[in-house]
């Protein structure tokens, strides 16, 4: 290392400062479009899917990273490396007609041709921000599905947006043996972000998000194997993943007539809330549902290819009421029967927990 007359520079101290900030985030969302009455191709042979018949999914994922590294032997060059984004220049870029969704250029025009293709517009996450950490997209999205109309076709479009962002600032201030001190900032950013959708065009009665229990850990699962079961109550049959070993709905035999009839016994099958559904059976309010409330000692495992057993006689003490949203959209055997939604607790009378979850079947 040498000066700038060519004498070589000798070090005697320096002083090395930095901060690093990590972000990992994402945001979810579903919207639901309702495409009008069924037409009657799609409605599928008897003993078949409706998802088989009318089911259209294409998933689509933009990647894209940025590293910036800037090296000054200047303090002002701090300023340079932290991430510029004040709120003003965001509202001005509004104001220019660049919309604030958080996506940079290429991003945007991506977007611009997947709505071309799909020949609608995505509704995609709000940016992602601290503060709107574990947002309730899906949940809004749900409501759009109760809205609609039975028997009616509807496109459904899940958008997953995921960031990874790193940011580096260090500050050196070294001085030399020959009197000299030298300023040094250096920064650089690491930005990554995942943008994906997954669109199928299926039946309103398609979506049916009840909740399955699963014992000694194990968490849902769904098989190839097919089970008929009304789940809409609308007096036929459908066609529905089965269950693996060890997985079954939480039931309550509202009729009394020891078997489980159809989804209006089940929680969340019509809904698609079914931890909402079960929380209206807290009534001492507390978030818990167990001895302390009435309707905890009716409830009922159920397998459908075994008789409904209740849940205490299993040991179960108390379910959790508040969820974790947990988005999978491949679940089962081959992927496809079935999209994980939200994850709960139970607790047993020795301690133990396990999982109760929301699965959206594609029936």
């Amino acid at each position: 290392m040498y000066s700038a007359e060519g004498e070589r520079m000798r070090i005697d101290h320096y002083d090395l400062q930095g901060e690093v900030q990590y972000r990992q985030q994402q945001a979810q969302s579903r919207k639901v479009r309702n495409l009008g009455p069924v037409p009657p191709a799609v409605n599928p042979p008897e003993g078949n899917s409706t998802a088989a018949a009318g089911e259209r999914r294409s998933t689509l994922t933009l990647a894209s990273a940025l590293t910036l590294q800037t090296a000054r032997q200047s303090a002002a060059s701090q300023q340079a490396a932290t991430p510029p984004a004040p709120p003003a220049a965001e509202a001005s870029k509004e104001q220019d007609g660049i919309p604030d969704d958080g996506l940079d250029n290429r991003q945007r025009l991506i977007k611009l041709m997947i709505e071309a293709m799909l020949g609608h517009e995505i509704e995609l996450p709000k940016p992602i921000k601290p503060s709107e950490e574990g947002s309730e997209g899906v949940t809004q999205g749900e409501a759009a599905a109760q809205a609609a109309e039975p028997d009616q076709l509807v496109e459904v479009t899940d958008t997953l947006l995921q960031q990874e962002q790193l940011n580096v600032v260090a500050s050196a201030s070294v001085a030399t043996q020959d009197g000299q001190t030298i300023q040094l900032d250096l920064g650089f950013v690491l930005d990554w972000r995942q943008l994906e959708v997954n669109q199928r065009r299926t039946t309103l009665n398609a979506l049916k998000d009840p909740l399955v229990l699963s014992l000694d850990g194990k968490i849902a699962d769904l098989t190839e194997a097919r089970v008929t079961f009304d789940i809409d109550q609308d007096g036929k049959e459908d066609s529905l993943p089965g269950l693996s070993e060890g997985s079954g709905f939480v039931a309550l035999d509202r009729n009394g007539n020891g078997t489980i009839d159809d989804g209006g016994e089940l929680f969340g099958a019509r809904s698609g809330n079914g931890f909402g559904e079960l929380a209206t059976l807290d009534e001492d309010g507390n978030g818990v549902l167990d001895e302390g409330d009435s309707h905890f000692s009716a409830l009922q495992f159920w397998h459908p290819e075994h008789a409904p057993i209740a849940l205490v006689e299993l040991g179960i003490g108390a379910i959790l009421l508040h969820p974790l949203d947990t988005p999978f959209t491949h679940l089962g055997e081959s992927g496809t029967q079935g999209v994980l939604r939200q994850s709960g607790l139970y607790l047993t009378e020795q301690g133990k927990g396990g999982w109760v979850q929301q699965i959206d079947l594609r029936v």
